[in-house]
C-alpha cells in the first residue's frame, strides 16, 4: 500500500500518512516499510495508532521509531506495531536539510 509518493519535506518538517485500517489486512501481523528517499535531509519514520479512524493518533508508550536517521537511498525495514485497528505513518526531517522526494510503501502480511 503506497503511503507517500514524491513527498517533499522541508528542513524540520513533518508529514503524516492517511489512516490505514488494519482490521482486515494484517492476518499474520508482519509489517515492513519500503522507502526511497532523495535529497540532503535525513528522516525519522514512526508509527501512530488510534482506536478509531477519526480518533487521536498517538505514538504508543515504549514504541521504537521505525527509522531514526534515514539518508538518501532505499531501505526495507520490518517493524512490529502495537496491537491497534488504525495506524498512520509519520515522517519527520531531522533538521539536516530538505528531503526532495519520499516514496513510502507499507507491506503487511
Amino acid at each position: 500500500m503506497k503511503l507517500f509518493e514524491g513527498q517533499a519535506i522541508a528542513q524540520g518538517g513533518v508529514v503524516t500518512s492517511v489512516p490505514v485500517d488494519l482490521r482486515e489486512i494484517s492476518s499474520r501481523g508482519a509489517f515492513a516499510l519500503h522507502l526511497i528517499q532523495a535529497g540532503a535531509g535525513t528522516s525519522k519514520i514512526e508509527y501512530l495508532v488510534a482506536p478509531t479512524k477519526d480518533g487521536a493518533y498517538l505514538e504508543p508508550s515504549g514504541a521504537s521509531d521505525i527509522v531514526v536517521a534515514q539518508a538518501a537511498g532505499s531501505n526495507l525495514i520490518p517493524f512490529t506495531p502495537s496491537l491497534t485497528p488504525w495506524l498512520k505513518i509519520r515522517a519527520t526531517e531531522n533538521g539536516v536539510g530538505t528531503i526532495t522526494s519520499l516514496d513510502l510503501w507499507l507491506h503487511v502480511q
